[in-house]
């Protein structure tokens, strides 16, 4: 069953009206079986110009058991039908026995058959000797494929002369004075052409820019070919210029290309125009020369080289790598053997030529342009260029390198093409590079090795200078600081010389430290157990043989602190490099002064005897270089300023001390003493813990640490005293004389508690089984207070 046309008519053609209408039919018929040949479906169409295709196109595959027949009538007698195809695919075969097109020339029953077409191949146009023309397309009950789309035109046979000057003027460089209408626009006659805005247009854009730059050099001529259609006289019919010349033409000029927006619209859809080369027309370059305009969409050229001499592959191979390329899509770039080409709007013609792996790579091709305003400026001597080209367009740059083993001396590495046709440099200079030809004679394998020291003989004279940078921790608990330093060392290779008549410009040349031999030093007192040794740096050889290594680092090392008058202590850090190889005996040595003054450093080194002052923190310290057992060490010695621990751990010990005497002048049978001497002793013991957190584990305590835990002690035995002096002053009973002087005459005299042993007397005397008198006891009271008063005016006597 068959579906109804669907047929779409537009009276313009990118904003220029057009005369007649365009057609745009699709007919598709389901699938059924075939007994008999389908009944023909006709459309009658008075073309002045449009498009047809076969069912589906532009949506899928045509469907099967499908035949529909176009007839196409002019309106004018003198004029003939031309159908263009601009995309072909049908099921193939010879004589194409099964989908095909036909084009009749009249009708299908009266008419000669102009063509029988199928297959993958675009035919060529087809022209009609009168004013009606017929298609029919056919497919069959199985393989089914794309389809084919197609333009047709009502054109007038015969060409007409194109003489007006204007025109003449404007499009000055056309290869043609004939033409013939409609033209692209679908101006029927010349009049219409002459009296069109798109000429007023075109003649003004040509009149303001003359001969000044344009986006592409033939913008105004495509215009004049779109406007003025060329026309073959010997075969009178129109050719209209290439899809590939519209495409090079619309990429050169973007619509925002100032002066020439305005003509670059009127290009319209270049896939409107024919993609075969056979039915189009393109202007030839200038004298037949082998070169392309703009990025060369349009090149047509024979070359099959790239830039790099390699041979280019054959589109058909490339191909199967980029099946894009095989596709109907890229017609118009006429993709033929192995031509360069531009189908992808590169920057220029180019070809794909086989990789290092195999594979299809993509590179620009040998080609020149054809508006090339500068030659080739050439290669340096001992250079080279990029890319080479026989002409370059203006503002091409073109950057120079000199070869191997020579250097840039003078001149700019890079060249700009100007308008005028100069460079705006010159060659630049590459001479030998004499550093590079030394070193390689140098350091030949074969007489050069890094492995062997410099000397047959077992002793290796390193000289060396040094200098701390800066200090960056200082741990006095752990006993390490982080330190900065920076280390010179200078020896003698002989096998590293070399004459000054041979290379009267080098004096000094700078290698990676793997180049050549040096000692293998390591950082003594090493404190840090990630370090793995100095970073790689760079050595520096002298004409006569000298090597010098700078060696620059963050180090952690150990230092030696002598806490004993901790807070007025001193603290030594040594920061040494010694060699591990055992295999040589290396005599390090103090650099002799002057010895160093033709290599200059970042770091201001010092000479070994001299000493640099250096604060850090709380320490006032001075570094000096120094050598010590075949090492090369940075000694610093520092003195601890003690202001800070002198306010905050010694000023209060001290204050503690004085505190602890104003115990023995307390009361003691308050408890007032026994309390406030606890709280000096847990002071103290803060005290002691503070010192011992902030200095190192030590065979000896520092003096404070000392003295505090002596008055410690001797706050704990006044503290035990005084509670068993107390105690037994209470005990009840008889004490033995021997008890009653020892602690309460003796020591309580000692603690400043006066001497009890009268009041225990007293207390015996009157036990309290007995009463005394009440004179006896006023007269006893009054006895004891002025025997204490005496003995001890500041402690009241105890009553019993």
């Amino acid at each position: 069953m068959s579906t109804p046309p669907s047929t779409h008519c537009k009276d313009t053609m990118f904003g220029i009206p057009l005369h007649g209408f365009v057609a745009l039919v699709t007919i598709t018929m389901a699938p059924v079986a075939m007994t008999t040949t389908p009944a023909p479906t006709m459309v009658s169409l008075t073309p002045g110009n449009g498009t047809l295709s076969s069912p589906g196109y532009g949506i899928g595959d045509y469907e099967v058991n499908t035949r529909i027949q176009w007839n196409l009538q002019a309106t004018d007698s003198r004029k003939v039908i031309r159908l263009t195809f601009t995309d072909f695919r049908l099921e193939g075969g010879t004589n194409c026995p099964y989908d095909h097109v036909s084009v009749y020339d009249g009708s299908v029953g009266n008419g000669t058959l102009l063509g029988k077409f199928c297959g993958s191949t675009i035919p060529s146009s087809v022209t009609s000797s009168g004013e009606t023309m017929t298609v029919v397309f056919t497919s069959d009950s199985s393989v089914t494929d794309r389809g084919f789309r197609a333009s047709f035109l009502a054109v007038q046979t015969g060409c007409e002369t194109i003489s007006d000057p204007n025109v003449l003027s404007t499009c000055d460089g056309l290869e043609y004075q004939d033409t013939s209408f409609p033209n692209f626009f679908g101006h029927q006659t010349m009049d219409e052409a002459l009296k069109s805005d798109l000429l007023m247009t075109l003649i003004s854009y040509k009149n303001n820019t003359g001969s000044g730059a344009h986006c592409h050099p033939q913008i105004v001529l495509f215009n004049c070919s779109l406007l003025f259609p060329k026309c073959n006289s010997s075969d009178p019919k129109v050719e209209m210029p290439c899809q590939s010349w519209c495409i090079e033409v619309q990429e050169a000029c973007p619509t925002t290309s100032g002066s020439t927006t305005v003509l670059r619209e009127l290009l319209g859809n270049c896939y409107d125009l024919p993609a075969s080369a056979d039915t189009c027309y393109s202007p030839s370059t200038p004298k037949n020369k082998d070169c392309f305009y703009g990025q060369g969409e349009n090149y047509r050229g024979t070359k099959t080289t790239s830039l790099s001499g390699k041979a280019c592959m054959s589109w058909q191979d490339a191909g199967i790598e980029d099946q894009s390329l095989l596709s109907s899509e890229y017609t118009w770039a006429n993709l033929q053997g192995s031509t360069c080409r531009n189908p992808y709007s590169l920057e220029e013609p180019w070809c794909y030529v086989e990789g290092s792996s195999g594979a299809p790579e993509t590179e620009f091709c040998s080609v020149d342009p054809c508006d090339g305003s500068c030659n080739d400026p050439g290669s340096p001597r001992f250079g080279q260029r990029s890319p080479i080209k026989a002409a370059h367009k203006t503002d091409d740059r073109v950057t120079f390198k000199c070869n191997p083993g020579y250097i840039h001396t003078a001149g700019s590495l890079d060249t700009y093409c100007l308008q005028d046709g100069s460079w705006t440099d010159g060659l630049p200079t590459c001479e030998v590079d004499s550093r590079a030809q030394l070193l390689k004679q140098l350091l030949d394998k074969d007489i050069y090795s890094s492995v062997l020291a410099p000397t047959s003989s077992s002793v290796i004279s390193i000289k060396f200078r040094a200098a701390l940078i800066d200090v960056i921790d200082m741990n006095e608990k752990d006993e390490t600081a982080i330190s900065s330093v920076a280390f010179r060392l200078r020896w003698n290779d002989t096998r590293l010389s070399w004459r000054e008549d041979d290379f009267p410009t080098i004096d000094n040349l700078s290698l990676a430290e793997a180049q050549v031999w040096k000692p293998t030093m390591s950082l003594a007192r090493n404190a840090d157990p990630r370090f793995t040794g100095f970073p790689t740096g760079t050595i520096q050889l002298q004409r006569s043989g000298e090597v010098v290594w700078d060696i620059k680092g963050l180090v952690t090392t150990k230092c030696e602190l002598d806490a004993t008058h901790f807070p007025f202590d001193n603290m030594e850090c040594k920061i040494c490099i010694v060699d591990d190889d055992i295999s040589y005996v290396e005599e390090v040595s103090c650099m002799d002064r002057g010895q160093d003054d033709e290599l200059p450093s970042a770091t201001e080194l010092g000479w070994c005897g001299d000493t640099t002052p250096h604060r850090v923190d709380q320490w006032v310290s001075q570094w000096k270089v120094a050598a010590e057992f075949q090492s090369a060490c940075i000694v610093m010695t520092m003195h601890r300023d003690p202001t800070y621990h002198f306010c905050t751990t010694l000023g209060p010990s001290i204050i503690l001390c004085v505190l602890m005497i104003l115990m023995f002048v307390l009361p003691y049978e308050t408890g007032e003493r026994l309390v406030f001497g606890m709280t000096i002793l847990l002071a103290m013991v803060v005290s002691l813990v503070f010192v011992t957190e902030i200095l190192p584990t030590k065979e000896s305590l520092p003096i404070v640490a000392i003295v505090i835990i002596i008055y410690m002690c001797q706050m704990t035995m006044a503290i035990l005293l005084t509670a068993v002096v107390v105690f037994i002053s209470k005990k009840k009973g008889t004490l033995s004389p021997r008890t009653k002087k020892i602690f309460l005459r003796y020591a309580a005299r000692v603690l400043l508690l006066g001497d009890l042993s009268k009041s225990t007397s007293k207390e015996n005397r009157y036990g309290s089984s007995q009463i005394m008198p009440l004179e006896t006891v006023d007269t006893a009271e009054n006895l004891n207070a002025e025997e204490t008063r005496r003995a001890d005016p500041m402690v009241d006597v105890l009553r019993s």
